[in-house]
């Protein structure tokens, strides 16, 4: 239908019908368009070509009778409305054209102005809203057929009164119209169907939808598979809820993949805490007898011996420092991954602590010709509650790390406060040295374990890599 004046085509060969209908449907204030069509082939022809809202017939158009014109109008496509026009009060022949398609039928007898405007109106509104409904109908359609997930329209007992193509043959149907009246429990196990009707019990109750719900489907054949489904109240034009309908979109090969990955993941991390409870007990295999060597070299360098043996003795000694140190740090990393650390809660002196930590490395700086500087912050409390090895061990780590790494000048560890309240102090530990340095792009490797910057620091300053590892994960 056009958007302007209604396009008329009347269909008759008596020029004083023809001349009445003209008057009745000529206004300057609703222009109608009449187009006059003297036989019913040029008629049919009119029709089809679309160009008119509405076809106005006579009973008679010459020798032949509207009722085949209307009947072949509908066999050929024509849609737009048809109102016959009948000489007399023959209502089986008015019963008759209404049955073959025509929208309504006008008696000469009762012809006026605002008889036939109504009709027209009537005609051409009736059909625009068929033909709205039709095109509802059909994209409806196009949905339920083509897409492929599954949706469903249930009554209030839960029962299918409509289903797509796709949930049909998802249910083995050949037609979606073979679930009408059956419910999930004729397709699913208990398990699924029992918590579907208790969702849309639910729904029906409280008309609140339940959208992208993942849900598991249990077949009788012991396939699982997985959905994402939204469900909302199904509501008629009074507003009031007659049961519910849904979309469910498959999501099986993410469920079982993600499934697949935790798993995976799970194993990892079960791999992961076995190789580091396996390295903290063979460390402490280690440990026991390497501490034996050190002690025994220890006393035989307290004894008379010759020279020469010393130098061998302090060689072994050396060497025997150096493994023991590997082996503490490979002790102190597995038992930081396989979570076996536990930190300890005690009263201890933080300025005992630091200090004498940083007394116990000053003789290593020495050696180095480095001076090794300690400032702590006067006004943090000197009794404090923590885990002092712990800490002394995260010192003694960076300390050590700016020893190694420095040839000449000076180390400064500086001892602040950050935060504090009635129970708590939050202090900051910096170790500044003039050393090799690291670079800005390098900064995030340098925690990761057995990782250094560079790897000819390794052979030159020699250490396992796993110094600012272990302390990142104690302070972690």
């Amino acid at each position: 239908m056009s958007d302007g004046p209604i396009r008329v085509l009347a269909i008759l060969d008596d020029a004083e019908i023809v001349r009445r209908l003209q008057d009745m449907l000529s206004d300057d204030l609703e222009p109608w368009s009449v187009v006059v069509a003297g036989s019913l082939s040029d008629g049919l022809a009119g029709m089809l070509s679309e160009e008119f809202d509405v076809c106005l017939v006579g009973q008679h158009v010459g020798a032949a009778d509207a009722l085949g014109f209307i009947e072949l109008a509908r066999r050929s496509g024509g849609t737009q409305p048809i109102i016959a026009i009948t000489g007399g009060a023959d209502s089986t022949w008015e019963a008759r054209a209404v049955r073959l398609g025509a929208a309504d039928c006008l008696r000469l007898g009762d012809l006026d102005r605002e008889r036939v405007r109504r009709c027209i109106r009537y005609a051409v509104e009736r059909q625009r809203l068929l033909n709205e409904l039709e095109r509802e109908r059909y994209l409806l359609a196009a949905l339920m057929e083509n897409l492929p997930h599954s949706i469903y329209f249930k009554d209030r007992d839960s029962r299918f009164i409509r289903i797509s193509r796709a949930l049909a043959r998802t249910f083995g149907l050949s037609d979606p119209a073979e679930a009408i009246g059956k419910s999930d429990a004729d397709f699913f196990t208990s398990e699924h169907a029992d918590a579907a009707l208790a969702d849309e019990q639910r729904i029906i109750q409280t008309g609140e939808p339940i959208l992208d719900k993942e849900e598991k489907e249990t077949w009788p054949d012991g396939r699982v598979t997985y959905v994402a489904t939204s469900k909302l109240p199904l509501r008629d034009r009074e507003g009031r809820i007659v049961g519910t309908f849904g979309i469910s979109r498959d999501i099986t090969r993410r469920k079982l993949a993600e499934l697949a990955l935790r798993q995976a993941k799970e194993a990892a991390e079960a791999a992961n805490r076995a190789k580091s409870e396996f390295l903290a007990n063979m460390s402490h295999e280690i440990r026991t007898p390497l501490n034996a060597i050190i002690g025994m070299t220890e006393l035989l360098l307290e004894s008379d011996v010759p020279p020469t043996q010393r130098e061998y003795l302090q060689m072994i000694l050396k060497a025997g420092d150096s493994l023991l140190d590997l082996v503490n740090d490979i002790l102190g990393f597995a038992r930081i991954e396989a979570g076996c650390l536990q930190l300890d809660e005690r009263t201890f002196d933080l300025f005992d602590v630091v200090g004498d930590t940083v007394k116990m490395l000053d003789a290593r700086a020495r050696r180095h010709d480095l001076e090794l500087l300690c400032h702590i912050d006067p006004i943090l409390p000197r009794m404090v509650i923590g885990d002092p090895l712990r800490l002394r061990q995260v010192l003694i780590n960076l300390i050590g790390n700016a020893i190694k790494f420095t040839e000449q000048g000076e180390i400064v560890v500086d001892v602040r406060q950050v935060d504090r309240n009635e129970r708590e102090v939050m202090i900051e530990v910096r170790v500044r040295d003039t050393g090799i340095g690291i670079p800005h792009d390098q900064l995030d490797r340098i925690f990761e374990k057995f990782t250094q910057v560079d790897s000819s620091a390794t052979r030159k300053y020699g250490g396992t890599g796993l110094g600012l590892a272990i302390a990142s994960g104690l302070v972690q």
